[in-house]
C-alpha cells in the first residue's frame, strides 16, 4: 500500500464523531465544554433580547457572551487569556495555541460546505492567520489515524500559538448554533479562505421552554446596512 500524500494547504480536513473526540482531547478540550460554552451564551444572549435594542445589539450580545463562556470554561481548565487589538484569546497552559470565538456564515458546521466567519476581522486576526500559513505536513486521508495528525495539529515552529476559531453560527429559523473548532490556513481581508483542519461539533438546540416568551420570528444575528449617497 503506498503512503498517503501530504496534504496541500489548499485541502481541508473534517473531523467528525470519534476522530472529532480524539483531536479535542489531543488538545486538551471536550465537545462538552465548547458547546455548554456556547449553550450558555446564546440563553443569556436570548434572556437579554429585546425588540427595542437597536437591531445589532443582539449579534453583539451573542458574541460577548460565547466569548465570555469560552474563556471562562477554559480558565478553569488551565488556560489564560490574551487580548490584542481587541482580538481576544485563551491559550493553552503549554502555550501551542490559543482559540478565539467568531460568528461564522450558514456553512459552519456542515462538513460538505466551506465555512467563512461572517464578518472580516482586523489586523490582529489577519496576522495570526499569516503567521500559520506555512505548507502542512499534516495527513488527513480518509484512512489516516487522528492521532497522527495531533503533532503537527499542534506544533507551531515559530514559537507562538497556533491560532484555531470556534465559529458558531446561529440558526435562528431552526433554534439552534452550529458549530466547529477550524485552524485557518489563508485570509482575505479579513475573512478566511481557506481550513487546514475543521473539527465539527454537534449543534447545540434550544428547548421550547427555553424560547417561550420571545415571540416570533426569533431574533437573528444577521444586520444588512443599506449606504446610501446623500
Amino acid at each position: 500500500m503506498s503512503a498517503p500524500a501530504l496534504c496541500s494547504p489548499t485541502r481541508t480536513g473534517v473531523l467528525t464523531g470519534a476522530d472529532a473526540d480524539a483531536a479535542l482531547a489531543g488538545m486538551g478540550l471536550s465537545e462538552s465544554l465548547l458547546t455548554g460554552a456556547c449553550a450558555g451564551g446564546i440563553r443569556t444572549a436570548l434572556g437579554l433580547y429585546s425588540p427595542l435594542k437597536p437591531p445589532t445589539a443582539f449579534g453583539s450580545t451573542l458574541w460577548f457572551e460565547i466569548v465570555g463562556g469560552l474563556r471562562a470554561a477554559l480558565s478553569a481548565e488551565g488556560w489564560t487569556q490574551m487580548d490584542v487589538l481587541n482580538a481576544s484569546r485563551a491559550v493553552s497552559p503549554d502555550g501551542t495555541l490559543s482559540i478565539g470565538a467568531v460568528g461564522g456564515d450558514e456553512a459552519t458546521g456542515r462538513p460538505g460546505r466551506g465555512p467563512r466567519n461572517a464578518r472580516g476581522r482586523g489586523r490582529a486576526f489577519i496576522e495570526e492567520v499569516l503567521a500559520d500559513e506555512t505548507p502542512s505536513t499534516s495527513r488527513l486521508t480518509a484512512h489516516q489515524l487522528v492521532l497522527d495528525l495531533l503533532p503537527d495539529l499542534l506544533d507551531r515552529p515559530s514559537g507562538g500559538p497556533r491560532a484555531w476559531l470556534l465559529l458558531y453560527h446561529w440558526d435562528a429559523a431552526r433554534a439552534r448554533v452550529r458549530l466547529e473548532l477550524s485552524l485557518p490556513a489563508a485570509v482575505d481581508d479579513g475573512v478566511v479562505t481557506v481550513w487546514e483542519t475543521r473539527i465539527l461539533l454537534p449543534p447545540v438546540r434550544l428547548t421550547a421552554p427555553e424560547l417561550s416568551g420571545l415571540g416570533e420570528p426569533l431574533p437573528d444575528d444577521v444586520v444588512d446596512f443599506v449606504v446610501r449617497r446623500a
